[in-house]
């Protein structure tokens, strides 16, 4: 059985086996099977990594285990104080990500402008310009600005990020043996690319190959 899941009318462009399941006022489709062709491959962007998270080529970031083993990095102004990184591209339209995590860490998207600093202005999910899933080994919550919400523990470490920028929505689901189960969904106005973000306290996300 195919898993089953909804997605608003306006990402009807996506190549998708679907069966209507709305009504006048609020169409959705019920997916059946689909193939992501607008899948997106991330890198991160080394000039925003904090000093406190290793680099393993562009794909996999890691918390620093011994204050040695920090990497001597220059300063710039888009550096992140905290244990944060950003990706390079900033995202509109409709865009599909995946990331394998380890530990506790936050999977966000942000506008370039969120904060560098140690304040809220600076942190993941803590402020208006961010929205972001925190998963630990036992809780898991969605976070923005001054709201967060408690939710079920995803049941798989990879999580698969969708976001339809001018529909105003980003998702989050966990992902297992190819099938999606919805976490999160965060509805907003976007007004700037989106870029996705990552905040460690410890452990390691990578950045998956779309197939």
């Amino acid at each position: 059985m195919f898993p089953c899941y909804f997605i608003t009318v306006e990402m009807c462009h996506w190549h998708l086996l679907m069966m209507w399941a709305g009504t006048a006022h609020t169409q959705t489709y019920q997916i059946l099977a689909l193939s992501f062709s607008d899948g997106v491959e991330l890198k991160f962007d080394e000039t925003t990594a904090s000093k406190r998270l290793i680099l393993e080529g562009d794909r996999k970031v890691k918390t620093v285990k011994n204050v040695e083993d920090k990497p001597a990095r220059p300063e710039n102004e888009d550096r992140f104080k905290r244990s944060q990184v950003f990706c390079v591209e900033g995202l509109k339209g409709v865009c599909y990500w995946e990331v394998e995590r380890s530990g506790t860490v936050c999977i966000a998207a942000a506008y370039e402008r969120v904060g560098r600093n140690w304040d809220s202005s600076g942190g993941l999910g803590c402020n208006e310009l961010s929205w972001g899933l925190y998963c630990s080994k036992t809780k898991c919550t969605a976070l923005h600005g001054k709201t967060s919400t408690k939710l079920e523990l995803p049941s798989s470490k990879k999580i698969a990020v969708l976001l339809d920028w001018e529909g105003g929505i980003l998702s989050y689901y966990s992902v297992s043996s190819e099938k999606l189960s919805l976490i999160h969904t965060f509805h907003a106005k976007f007004t700037e690319p989106l870029f996705p973000a990552f905040w460690f306290k410890t452990g390691s996300v990578t950045l998956c190959e779309i197939n």
